[in-house]
């Protein structure tokens, strides 16, 4: 009995089929699909990962400042010197004084000087000074042969002349205490005139020491000058054992002027103390108001 293996048998089968054309052979992966499962392909863990290119960012220039000029500041000038500077505004001083141009004034000299008073030692007479000690210039000029003699702090800042001074300084003067015998005074009154009726006192003076500082200011030197035609605001009484003597104080925009109707006064007016001033003028600004009393 002729044996044919069983292998041949199956590639006998397999390779029949219609027309002669082979019937293909299902494989396990088409019977899958055809029960309605997909088969998905598992990545081979041995193959390489893709590169993926990255994109390198795009370089952005940054925006640049706009260059702004900057101006530059003026040079300043040079600042003068204390010295020259003292000097030049009293050529100018003087020049306004003597009615020259300053190119016409010569200076004679210039000195250090210590002043007593705010003054800066041209102190007038009826003026209040402060009294310290300022360090400046005594600058002696000439113009078209007029001497004039001007002082200075320190800084040139304040120049004043001492023309003024020295006229007045030069004019008759009266110690009122001697003269009116202002001897004795325990009160001195202030009062305001009134129009046909007797004076109405405002505010009085009793202090002792300020009496003292009053009298002291008048003991010295009351220059005179000539009567001007002002209407006096205040009277001022001093009060003592033997009496009262009366002045007149004070006109509308001066406090200078004191005045009376002795006859020492010879017509004039006098130039009243800055410490006598200073007393008085002090004595109304404390005083109660209404400052006048009701007039009928």
């Amino acid at each position: 009995m002729l044996l044919i293996p069983a292998t041949l048998i199956v590639l006998a089968v397999a390779c029949r089929g219609g027309d002669g054309d082979p019937t293909p052979v299902p494989t396990a992966m088409s019977e899958a699909t055809a029960s309605g499962i997909t088969a998905t392909s598992v990545p081979d863990p041995t193959a390489a990962p893709t590169a993926v290119p990255t994109l390198a960012p795009t370089a952005t220039a940054a925006p640049q400042p706009t260059a702004t000029a900057t101006p530059r500041p003026p040079t300043p000038s040079p600042t003068p010197s204390s010295p020259s500077r003292a000097r030049a505004k009293a050529m100018s001083l003087a020049a306004s004084e003597l009615g020259l141009a300053p190119s016409d004034i010569t200076v004679l000299s210039q000195d250090p000087e210590t002043w007593p008073t705010t003054g800066l030692g041209c102190e007038l007479p009826g003026q209040i000074y402060a009294q310290t000690q300022v360090s400046g210039w005594k600058i002696v000029m000439n113009g078209e042969g007029v001497t004039l003699e001007v002082h200075a702090d320190s800084l040139g800042e304040n120049v004043v002349s001492c023309a003024a001074a020295t006229i007045l300084g030069s004019s008759p003067s009266l110690d009122l205490v001697s003269t009116a015998n202002l001897v004795g005074v325990t009160s001195i009154r202030i009062l305001a005139p009134q129009p046909g009726v007797d004076p109405v006192e405002v505010v009085r003076v009793d202090d002792l020491d300020r009496i003292a500082i009053a009298l002291e200011a008048l003991a010295g030197e009351t220059h005179l000058t000539d009567k001007s035609d002002c209407t006096s605001l205040f009277q001022i009484d001093f009060v003592s054992d033997a009496g009262t003597v009366s002045f007149l104080y004070a006109c509308p925009g001066t406090s200078e002027v004191i005045r009376g109707d002795q006859a020492f006064w010879d017509g004039q007016d006098g130039i009243a103390p800055g410490p006598f001033q200073k007393i008085i003028n002090e004595a109304l600004s404390a005083r109660e108001f209404p400052a006048f009393p009701p007039q009928n």
